[in-house]
This record gives C-alpha cells, structure tokens and sequence, in this order.
C-alpha cells in the first residue's frame, strides 16, 4: 500500500495558514476542525508545518501568563515555531506505508505532508497509517483462512 492509496480514502484536504500569520490563528483551525497541524503556505509555496507540539513546546518555554498582557508571546507569528521547509520530512505519493512509519518513528513525529515536485496533495498522520496497517492486516488474515478453507 501507497501514501496515495491513503489519501484516496482520507481525502486531500489541507488546512493551512500563511507564515505571518498569529499562533492563534492556527490553534482556532487546529480547533475548529479537529486537526493536530495545519501547513504554513503562502502563494502555494509549502513554508513548513505547525503542530500541537510545537505550540505546547512554545508555551512551556515562555511564561504564558504574559499571553494575557500587552506583549503577548501567543501572538507571535506561526513562522517563529513552526518546522521549516529545510526539515520538513515529507513522503511522495508512491511512498511505501512502511517507510513512511519507519520515517515518522525515526523521526519522532506523527504527521508528514505528501509532496511532489514541491506540490502538496495532503497530509498523513499516524492514525492514517495505523488504519492502513489494519487494513491490511486483517485482509492477509482473511486470504489465508480462505486458503485454509479451501484447502481442507
């Protein structure tokens, strides 16, 4: 099974906000469609990615009661803390569910845009894979109980 074969059944569906745009901003999306990222994006040109845990990485490290006063680190920019473009890791349509597993795990991350040619046709995240897995897993167990049927 392909990263493509995923984003069939999925859906390609991006969630994107630009690089000056406030933290906020992307949180209210994350939010409102219950999503753990959106792409920074800016005249179809990928810019990076912003996750979950880059905002909770940001706040652990700043003092949030300042979000509160006039000089409110949650209204930096979402180009301040996300993952930029030069380390994005990324899978091409024709990527091989394993080595995007093997890519998100040495990696340590949960989600990787699907890019060609510097187009992005979606996102997978570690739920997607895991349903493929399953999938798979439970279509092999039933081609081999068929087997053991028909067999005896």
């Amino acid at each position: 099974m392909e990263v493509q074969d995923i984003l069939k059944k999925k859906g390609t569906k991006i969630y994107t906000v630009g690089p000056d745009d406030e933290i906020c901003k992307a949180l209210k999306i994350m939010n409102k469609h219950n999503i753990g990222s959106v792409m920074i994006v800016k005249d179809e040109e990928v810019y990076g990615i912003i996750t979950e845990r880059d905002i909770l990485r940001f706040l652990y490290y700043k003092d949030c009661r300042k979000a509160n006063s006039d000089t409110s680190e949650i209204s930096m920019k979402v180009s301040d803390h996300m993952t930029k473009r030069d380390n994005l890791i990324t899978a091409k349509l024709n990527a091989k569910i394993d080595t995007v597993m093997e890519q998100m795990n040495k990696h340590k991350v949960r989600r990787i845009p699907v890019m060609e040619n510097g187009k992005l046709f979606g996102i997978v995240g570690i739920r997607d894979i895991l349903k493929a897995v399953l999938y798979i897993t439970v279509k092999r167990r039933e081609i081999l109980e068929d087997y053991i049927t028909s067999v005896y």
